[in-house]
């Protein structure tokens, strides 16, 4: 545990000392709030308040896929996990302080967002602070596991950009974060329905929007944690101390496995 904890401590020092994840984590966010908000929601309460989910959803994906990963392909690059190997810290050690970090970091850049949301455009939350809370936790720890898979997976620090804007992206117009899925055909439509971002999405908007309670936000909820789980047992199962170690066909297996139950799952949901 006290291990765990300073190693939860450095990587909060480090975090904070790095411009470069700092600008993803915080002016990245902000940039997309205030340009959606003045372009499309033309600083109308009501029209920014619909964007908002969109807007939170896209900070959660940023934090996972270009805050998490890179830096971590960059410390394994740099030789910086290797040290980490002959001390007596396993991958779930650091996977989960590298996650607790990263939770609270992009938590407060999402609370960051509705408050100035409120600030200066009059936004209004219909439903429960507690739900909002609730939803954002689950739709960020999604997608940091997610975050981690790529880590896991990229060779270097080119590779992991790539890979994630090659994730990004496609959640981002797909998932109803940047585009309303109405504007979608009906096949992109049925695609959009196996991505988190879909749910992450559709749970905020529950709440921010509608004002629905719990009862009405379970299935993005469950769909979110079931990403969670599966995305960070893959991680785990895949993690790399160093950049040249190579990924045994037993990993490989277990990690397509676990995605072909969840896509399956994901369809009969």
């Amino acid at each position: 545990m006290r291990a765990w904890l300073s190693n939860l401590l450095i990587e909060l020092k480090l975090i904070f000392r790095d411009r470069q994840t700092l600008l993803l984590t915080y002016l990245f966010p902000l940039f997309f709030l205030f340009l959606f908000s003045t372009v499309f929601g033309r600083g109308e309460s009501k029209t920014v308040t619909a964007l908002l989910p969109g807007m939170l959803c896209i900070s959660a994906m940023a934090s996972g896929f270009f805050g998490l990963s890179i830096g971590l392909v960059a410390a394994r690059e740099r030789g910086i996990l290797r040290r980490y190997k002959i001390a007596p810290i396993n991958p779930s050690l650091l996977i989960s302080s590298q996650l607790v970090t990263h939770f609270l970091i992009s938590l407060s850049t999402l609370i960051l967002q509705i408050a100035l949301a409120h600030l200066f455009y009059g936004i209004t939350i219909a439903g429960s602070y507690a739900n909002l809370f609730l939803m954002l936790s689950v739709g960020v720890l999604a997608f940091l596991s997610l975050g981690f898979v790529l880590a896991s997976v990229a060779e270097s620090v080119k590779v992991a950009f790539v890979a994630a804007n090659l994730f990004f992206f496609p959640l981002m117009f797909l998932g109803g974060a940047a585009l309303p899925k109405s504007m979608l055909s009906p096949t992109l439509q049925t695609i959009s329905g196996l991505l988190p971002s879909t749910y992450l999405v559709e749970g905020l908007s529950q709440v921010i929007v509608n004002g629905e309670g719990l009862s009405n936000i379970v299935v993005p909820l469950v769909v979110l944690l079931l990403t969670f789980a599966a995305s960070l047992l893959i991680a785990a199962r895949l993690f790399r101390w160093e950049t040249f170690e190579r990924l045994s066909w037993s990993q490989k297996s277990l990690a397509a496995a676990i995605v072909f139950i969840f896509v399956v799952a994901a369809i009969v949901t």
